[in-house]
């Protein structure tokens, strides 16, 4: 193989790379700030084993999934919206449990 090719080669892989820690980095989720509360519907298990919950939101009463273990349902929660910045996608993070 040529000196060319294998410079060229490396050239492409450390594009590669450069632009995979761009994207983690520009799509990393952001609090935006909002506060929610909510009760839980149901809990159930995903298929790696991981615990996850439905919770109902009480100001527009949408339901989302939240990764939350030892949760029953009835409890209240309160929960922090953070958003990706690239695709918009929107994730919830347990801030504090409350009683049913």
């Amino acid at each position: 193989m040529s000196v060319r090719k294998s410079v060229l080669i490396g050239f492409g892989f450390g594009m590669a790379g450069v632009c995979a820690i761009a994207w983690m980095m520009l799509n990393m989720p952001q609090a935006t700030g909002r506060i929610l509360t909510g009760v839980v519907l149901y809990c159930g298990e995903q298929k790696t084993g991981l615990p996850w919950c439905m919770v109902r939101l009480d100001n527009d009463s949408r339901t989302v999934p939240v990764d939350i273990g030892g949760g029953y349902p009835g409890q209240q929660l309160s929960l922090v919206e953070m958003r990706k910045r690239v695709t918009g996608q929107t994730q919830y993070l347990v801030r504090g449990r409350g009683k049913p």
